[in-house]
């Protein structure tokens, strides 16, 4: 498609996408280039910053994850449904740097801890479809991506109706968890 229609940072973006998910969610190598590129292209491209931050995250450069989350924040208005991700990604930042998350002053295993009883939570007693939403988030954040797919798994079996996934199932598949139930 790039090579017909030219090259922008939606195409980039949607390139790098698609090779981070064959290579099993990872944006190692040339999805990030990718996505670099793409967001050297448009300073304003959303997707392309926020792959950039999240694989910074993952890969534990958390000071160049903290400055790429608070950069991508500034261009929210607010309202926006990829914000709450932005934010526990910068707290996720924060917490690896060994500083206070924004609000709560909880270091990375007091973070861990309230993720890891929201899933007994759920495993235990259930939750709504935002909360299966939020601990998928969650575990993305952490890099903890088995137990992220362990998550939207059960999250699956507790809403088959897909229409009521919708925000689950576009996470999922922005991070590489495929559908395997």
């Amino acid at each position: 498609m790039i090579e017909l229609d030219g090259v922008s940072a939606d195409r980039e973006t949607d390139l790098g996408e698609a090779l981070m998910m064959a290579s099993g969610g990872s944006a190692a190598g040339e999805p990030l280039a990718l996505f670099r590129s793409a967001a050297a292209r448009d300073p304003a491209h959303i997707r392309s910053r926020y792959y950039i931050a999240g694989e910074a995250t993952r890969a534990g450069d958390f000071e160049v994850a903290r400055t790429a989350w608070e950069a991508l924040l500034q261009l929210a208005r607010g309202d926006e449904a990829w914000v709450p991700n932005a934010q526990a990604g910068l707290d996720a930042a924060l917490a690896g740097l060994g500083g206070a998350t924004p609000g709560d002053g909880v270091d990375q295993g007091t973070i861990e801890s309230m993720v890891d009883g929201l899933a007994a939570r759920l495993a235990d007693s259930g939750g709504t479809i935002g909360e299966w939403t939020r601990l998928v988030r969650s575990r993305l954040v952490l890099g903890q991506t088995g137990l992220a797919q362990q998550a939207y798994d059960a999250a699956r079996a507790a809403y088959p109706d897909a229409s009521v996934r919708t925000e689950l199932d576009v996470l999922a598949a922005d991070h590489g968890l495929v559908a395997s139930n």
